[in-house]
């Protein structure tokens, strides 16, 4: 009786280790046939951006400062500053005769996908210079995978310094949800927001636990895709809002709109002037454009009609906001194709163009401006 207990204690034994054994070959084989796992620094900004933003100990991600990026002819395609932030270093001022507009948000903003003289800072400040008097700047301060709450922390820590005459907000349709993914990063420090990335927040005991070690095996990462865990396309959950939201979304708008609020309140404090603004996503135009590709792939239940720019604007109102929303001339622009990049949500350079036209009519007639500079209204 004995015996035969230990026999088949033994031959546990042995199948166990044979069956680590094959397991651990196995691990061996897929990561040395499976491709590297790119960091991601920022899981709402497209996979090409991941090497040019680097982790932040309070804001989360920023670009990377005094960096040259090109493209794989070795083109460059743009650089950034002390800041961190695209184009040249800030100016020396000689206010009030120069004028300074900072431009805060996310991919719009910052335009990576085009060259320097077609973003949209770019377009504006040639706008506006032909109706300002003295020199005008405007500040790119727009960072891939932003949204009002990480652009609160990076106008407050950051950039109040530079003491803008106007602080421009693009809110982007992907706002609410790349808010809510910032928020479980969110704590306070010296009653100021921080949002540290969780690159730097972990310890060596987290890093090291069994936990940490299972997600780091490719037969998990195997495991996980096969079962569907991990989808293969990110799809258009970023913009679910844009319809009529669900009741769980209604938390989510809430928060976003609270960290607007509270960039308009420090902005306030500091006694620099406030506009809020807003875009049209691809889809939202060319919905209706036959033969587009956006309009091809777009599931019928997630084009967005007027919801989220009638919320904007009404909240905009009660808060008391000067508030922009261009889509109106996007729709009325004869081909509006041409406004963003082909098969892209993006902007193309005459979309940012007219972006640009209609944000320096508005920005001349906002009274703290046009009170101190006589600009002519086109």
């Amino acid at each position: 009786m004995l015996r035969r207990l230990l026999r088949q204690l033994q031959q546990i034994i042995i199948a166990l280790v044979l069956l680590a054994v094959s397991i651990g070959g196995l691990e061996l084989w897929l990561r040395s046939v499976r491709p590297a796992a790119p960091r991601v620094v920022a899981s709402q900004a497209d996979s090409a951006r991941q090497e040019w933003l680097i982790p932040s100990v309070t804001v989360h991600h920023r670009m990377r400062p005094l960096a040259e990026f090109s493209d794989s002819a070795g083109h460059v395609l743009f650089r950034t500053n002390s800041l961190g932030l695209r184009g040249r270093e800030p100016l020396a001022r000689q206010p009030p005769a120069d004028w300074r507009i900072l431009l805060l948000g996310d991919d719009t903003i910052s335009g990576l996908w085009l060259e320097d003289e077609f973003i949209l800072s770019a377009w504006l400040e040639k706008h506006l210079d032909e109706v300002m008097p003295g020199r005008v700047e405007v500040i790119n301060a727009g960072v891939p995978g932003y949204s009002p709450l990480l652009s609160l922390i990076q106008y407050q820590q950051d950039l109040m310094h530079l003491k803008p005459d106007l602080v421009v907000l693009h809110f982007d349709m992907s706002d609410v949800s790349d808010d809510a993914a910032h928020r479980c990063c969110l704590h306070e420090e010296g009653g100021r927001p921080i949002c540290l990335h969780r690159l730097l927040a972990s310890s060596p005991q987290q890093h090291n636990s069994v936990l940490s070690l299972l997600r780091e095996l490719a037969i998990v990462d195997l495991l996980r895709r096969q079962l569907g865990n991990q989808p293969e396309d990110g799809g258009f959950t970023c913009y679910d809002w844009t319809r009529q939201p669900p009741r769980q979304a209604e938390g989510q708008i809430r928060h976003v709109m609270d960290s607007v609020a509270r960039i308009v309140q420090v902005a306030a404090r500091a006694g620099h002037p406030f506009l809020l603004t807003t875009a049209p996503v691809g889809r939202q135009i060319l919905q209706r454009a036959a033969g587009h590709s956006i309009s091809e792939r777009s599931p019928a239940k997630l084009r967005e009609g007027e919801y989220p720019f009638r919320l904007l604007a009404s909240w905009a109102a009660h808060a008391g906001i000067q508030f922009l929303d261009v889509t109106d001339a996007f729709r009325k622009f004869e081909t509006p194709e041409r406004l963003f990049q082909e098969g892209s949500e993006r902007p193309s350079r005459y979309g940012m163009a007219l972006y640009a036209r209609e944000l320096a009519q508005e920005i001349v007639r906002l009274p703290a401006i046009a009170r101190g500079t006589g600009a002519r209204v086109q």
